[in-house]
């Protein structure tokens, strides 16, 4: 008995070199072929193969119509090449190894310093800054203005001069500008926070508390809700966990109901409270990820491996208006670009093992030609490039 899907092309080469002269050969219907009839019988098997190849559907016949439309042929072309390109560098192992080194800090007192990277969000700011400044009883609140040019810093200075400004005259990718915020953070926890989020009461304190109930603690993150009538697209319950090869490997859970304080995979870099001394140790944000989304796969996945753990507050309760900012500067089509080019860049860099990370890389690149995502697959990152 021969499992299905056993490749049978090598058991086949296999017999005919140790034992051609003692070959009997079957057709599909297992009539013995003799000798005589056998070279007639394979020329028959050539033909039926090469007009199946050429008829409609046909594999042949779908790479000779790509020679007189090059268009057509670039998708799998590119996907042939970046495929190739990952099961080499696995090979070879000439992967991006580099980590950002760790990062100096201020001296931290006990409390928590909040960092918003903001640009041209000010009307986001007037809805988030009464429901969280009331919750930092001990600590401060960065706001790093990224390049904006709605007058947010004079906004600040009039209605909340007690926020700390750090200002970027040119905009900056969601990682520098939170490491902009964490360099000059005094407070022993810090809160990422995004402009498009609103907390609800306790969200602060209920972050804070899970230090004290979880030994050795990195990150703490907050359940996240989404305004009443809009599709709740994250949750806070991070996990790596995919129904088919081609599905994104990392999804948003629903928590199950009395859920609190599970492991997750990474926090949310819009609204999750760090051990500050921590996530220095591991370099901040990497920069790697231009010019946002995945970064915080990143730093929860090496911290992780450093064994320090993330959990998931349910109490932690924050509302979130889905990419109210990015969607002010770019495309839905740019947003899930850079999505999926920073997952490859993330692979490249975080995944060790040869055989995993030329089995994700493979269903990644396969994923973007299934889609016909002709752009992003024209930037697939170079391997190995600095």
């Amino acid at each position: 008995f021969i499992a299905p899907g056993t490749a049978l092309g090598p058991m086949r080469r296999l017999a005919i070199r140790l034992a051609l002269s003692r070959l009997v050969f079957y057709d599909h219907n297992l009539r013995a072929i003799g000798r005589r009839r056998l070279p007639l019988w394979l020329l028959r098997q050539a033909s039926g193969t090469i007009r199946q190849q050429l008829a409609e559907g046909g594999r042949t016949r779908k790479w000779l119509r790509r020679l007189t439309r090059p268009a057509e042929a670039e998708i799998p072309v590119r996907a042939r090449l970046a495929q190739l390109r990952g099961r080499m560098a696995a090979r070879n192992n000439t992967r991006r190894a580099d980590f950002p080194g760790p990062m100096p800090h201020q001296p931290l007192s006990s409390g928590v310093s909040v960092v918003i990277p903001t640009r041209d969000g000010r009307d986001l700011l007037a809805a988030l800054l009464p429901a969280l400044l009331s919750q930092v009883a001990t600590g401060e609140v960065l706001i790093v203005d990224n390049g904006s040019s709605d007058g947010t810093r004079a906004w600040l200075a009039e209605h909340y001069p007690t926020v700390r400004v750090i200002e970027s005259t040119t905009p900056l990718s969601f990682a520098r500008a939170v490491n902009a915020g964490i360099a000059e953070a005094r407070f022993s926890r810090l809160l990422m926070l995004n402009n498009d989020m609103v907390p609800e009461p306790g969200f602060v304190a209920a972050l804070e508390a899970a230090f004290a109930s979880v030994p050795g603690l990195y990150c703490a993150t907050a359940q996240i809700f989404f305004p009443s009538g809009m599709r709740r697209e994250e949750t806070g319950k991070a996990v790596w966990r995919q129904d088919a090869p081609l599905d994104f490997p990392v999804r948003c859970d629903d928590p199950l109901p009395g859920e609190d304080l599970t492991w997750v995979l990474y926090g949310s870099g819009g609204c999750s409270l760090f051990d500050t001394a921590m996530l220095c140790e591991l370099g901040g944000v990497s920069t790697l990820y231009d010019p946002a989304y995945v970064e915080d796969m990143d730093f929860g996945y090496r911290a992780w491996k450093r064994g320090w753990p993330t959990v998931f507050v349910a109490g932690a309760k924050v509302e979130h208006r889905h990419r109210a900012t990015t969607s002010r500067f770019y495309s839905p089509a740019d947003l899930e670009l850079f999505v999926e080019r920073n997952y490859l860049r993330f692979l490249e860099t975080a995944i060790s093992a040869p055989d995993l990370f030329a089995r994700l890389w493979t269903e990644g690149i396969r994923r973007l030609q299934l889609r016909n995502d002709l752009r992003t697959l024209r930037e697939v990152p170079l391997i190995g490039a600095r």
